[in-house]
């Protein structure tokens, strides 16, 4: 009987770490970088060989990054279709209220984090000023109106690349500030999200007429996860 321990308990062991292999990999991986970045700060590294060290890490951060966008479109079309219009306003509904909620939360934390830790050099204030300028201060009804902007983009394809903003710009004739919406770089993942939605939906709607598209979409999901799965 309790020869029979260790060969459970290996047993139990193998079939956790079958289970969860890419979470094991993904901590041992983590901690292993951590120790050997440690480990090579003593050698005093030039930043070139820092740079090649650093650039398979880059080439696959940006592998993960590209597929980002195709998972996100296939999968919420493949999923909305398969739905009734009820449960994906909910879903949807819900979407919008975890991403304010997200976006709130973030700003708090980085607020608190700055007035506390002040990070960075403390001589840049001295140099920079406080940074209050008026061309930076944005009212929070703006902020409100740009997630309505970027909740329903009027170009699908700049909002692959693009999320909008309202920027305050002095005019110098006038001698006030001009309020004018700019494009900064970056996706606008609350736009794609709301027209994949919208569109699963409505496609679900047709029925077998549509079943066509439904398949196309689930096959892309299903290349794209296996992809992910290839990365990983």
């Amino acid at each position: 009987m309790n020869k029979s321990l260790p060969n459970f308990a290996m047993d139990g062991v193998k079939a956790w770490l079958k289970e969860n292999l890419l979470l094991f990999l993904t901590f041992t991986g983590v901690l292993s970088g951590f120790i050997l970045g440690i480990l090579l700060r003593t050698l005093e590294l030039s930043p070139e060989t820092i740079l090649l060290i650093a650039y398979p890490g880059e080439l696959f951060m940006r592998l993960l990054k590209l597929m980002i966008l195709p998972l996100i479109i296939a999968s919420l079309i493949t999923g909305a279709a398969s739905l009734n219009a009820k449960m994906n306003g909910m879903i949807a509904l819900r979407t919008i209220v975890f991403f304010i909620v997200t976006s709130l939360l973030s700003a708090c934390v980085g607020l608190v984090l700055v007035i506390v830790i002040h990070p960075g050099n403390p001589e840049t204030k001295t140099l920079l000023g406080s940074g209050t300028t008026t061309e930076k201060k944005i009212d929070i009804i703006d902020n409100f109106l740009d997630l309505g902007r970027n909740l329903i983009p009027d170009n699908l394809f700049q909002a692959a690349f693009e999320t909008a903003g309202t920027k305050y710009e002095s005019d110098t004739e006038k001698g006030n500030l001009a309020k004018i919406l700019s494009y900064r770089s970056g996706t606008n993942t609350l736009g794609i999200i709301f027209f994949c939605l919208t569109f699963g939906t409505v496609l679900g709607s047709l029925g077998k007429r549509a079943q066509l598209v439904v398949d196309f979409f689930k096959v892309i999901d299903e290349v794209i996860m296996k992809m992910v799965n290839a990365i990983m």
